[in-house]
């Protein structure tokens, strides 16, 4: 008789969860997902986004056009879901919605600009590949410009601190220490986002030394040197870029002085702060700039909750009053809202073969 198999099911049993997959008790849980018309940039500022928020969101959450927002407020209390944001496109820009859930509030942003993660990597001249474990712990909030602040700014600062996880003072480690999430506060009130990956190592090594102790397989090229002093003393034969200047620091646990440096993994966002709804997405408004406002303010409300980004056809521009030549024009009227109908409906269907062609690609690229 073969030996047994050991499942992962026995060997969790047996071992245990790893550190990082041990379950934590009040830590705040994301949907990161996009509604209505969106293009492939915005699909990939999704997935940009919810590499941040690992390793406490859905990252392999799948949208279809069919689900309502009602669908995911439904399954993210039984899931332990704290938080959504919500990204998606219309005729004035991109906006991205921050809720806390189950009931409010909903913070709206302006995306005024944004860069891909693909994009940051590919403006550096050094390329840096980052491990699977730096995913694998929640990111530091670093919120910058925010001190002093009145309403709605200290709102928006209390809301994103709720949407990361806390740091506890008791058990933090330095080593632990991954990735940093910055929300910088410009003068004019709007934000910028940046992400960052941060490496750790002893501070006053020369270049040879730190490439001769770093953990990697692969054994240092020495065959130009007649003895380990030349290879050290001539810096490891690296590039200049690897000689930058960092900041050292020393921890309260902590022996020896370390160095950190920031790497930015991206994506980067400008954001500008244009309304604050005090229920999900929809209730009173208890903040605007007046982009949107009124009107307009209720309308991206409607947008955002129904995720249709069509006109209404209820403005009569050429008309003296509204429903003036409602009897003479009635049934052309009606065929072409027929019409009109029919081609959304068709347009809808090509939109739903292209995700799904995109997620397959997606898949096959992951495999």
């Amino acid at each position: 008789m073969g030996r047994k198999r050991r499942t992962k099911a026995y060997l969790r049993r047996v071992h245990g969860k790893p550190e990082h997959q041990e379950e934590k008790k009040d830590v705040p849980r994301s949907f990161v997902i996009r509604r209505g018309r969106s293009g492939k940039a915005l699909h990939k500022l999704v997935r940009d986004y919810r590499q941040v928020m690992l390793p406490n969101t859905a990252a392999s959450l799948r949208e279809r056009r069919s689900n309502q927002l009602k669908d995911f407020v439904s399954v993210a209390t039984p899931l332990g879901v704290t938080h959504m944001m919500i990204f998606s496109t219309d005729r004035d820009g991109s906006f991205m919605r921050l809720a806390k859930l189950p009931s409010g509030p909903t913070l709206t942003f302006k995306v005024n600009g944004y860069t891909l993660i693909d994009d940051v990597r590919d403006s550096r001249k050094k390329r840096f590949s980052f491990p699977h474990s730096h995913f694998m712990v929640a990111p530091l909030l670093v919120l910058n410009g925010f001190s002093g602040a009145k309403f709605p700014t200290d709102l928006l600062q209390s809301v994103l601190k709720a949407s990361f996880e806390q740091i506890d003072v008791r058990k933090f480690s330095a080593q632990s220490c991954q990735r940093v999430a910055m929300f910088n506060r410009n003068e004019d009130g709007s934000l910028s986002f940046r992400h960052f990956s941060i490496s750790q190592q002893e501070a006053g090594l020369s270049r040879g030394v730190r490439k001769l102790l770093k953990p990697t397989s692969a054994v240092p090229l020495m065959g130009r040197s007649a003895d380990v002093a030349d290879f050290v003393n001539a810096g490891g034969y690296g590039s200049e870029s690897e000689g930058e200047s960092v900041t050292s620091l020393t921890g309260a646990n902590q022996s020896v002085a370390m160095s950190v440096k920031l790497v930015e993994i991206g994506p980067r966002m400008e954001l500008e702060l244009v309304k604050i709804e005090e229920g999900l997405c929809a209730g009173v408004t208890i903040f605007s700039t007046g982009e949107p406002s009124g009107n307009a303010g209720k309308k991206v409300a409607d947008v955002f909750a129904t995720g249709d980004f069509h006109d209404d056809g209820d403005g009569d521009e050429d008309s003296g009053e509204p429903g003036e030549g409602a009897d003479q024009d009635g049934e052309e009227g009606g065929s072409a809202e027929e019409e009109a109908e029919e081609v959304e409906e068709a347009e809808e269907e090509e939109e739903d073969e292209e995700e799904e062609e995109e997620e397959e690609e997606e898949e096959e690229e992951e495999e």
